[in-house]
């Protein structure tokens, strides 16, 4: 069972940065880790924020996977390359609480799809 405790938006106290709420959960992905390695699985991971419109959480992640040799699902170059090419076609649904489109939904199942099966 994962011990953790809530992430929380909670403003930085004064003269400190404020934490991304990815940072806030590294014990959860150290256990996750662990769990890994226990049943010799690679653990891959991915943050679904935007990095434009997160709190820093999509940077801190991928850095986190690279220096503690865990998978990142870097998804982020798919979606920019589409709203490139179709600038009208937005991510997110404008009559959600947060949830993407369901063309980013399969960017992301695509990048732990072919992730998978590199493995």
């Amino acid at each position: 069972m994962l011990k953790r405790r809530a992430a929380t938006h909670h403003k930085a106290a004064a003269g400190k940065p404020r934490i991304s709420v990815a940072e806030q959960e590294q014990p959860v992905f150290r256990q996750l880790q662990q769990i890994a390695a226990d049943n010799h699985a690679r653990l891959i991971i991915g943050w679904s924020g935007l990095p434009a419109n997160g709190d820093g959480s999509y940077a801190w992640m991928k850095q986190w996977a690279a220096a503690n040799g865990t998978g990142f699902i870097d998804w982020h170059p798919a979606e920019q390359s589409v709203v490139a090419a179709i600038p009208s076609l937005t991510p997110g649904n404008p009559h959600s609480g947060g949830h993407y489109r369901s063309w980013v939904q399969h960017l992301i199942a695509r990048a732990y799809a072919e992730a998978i099966r590199r493995q």
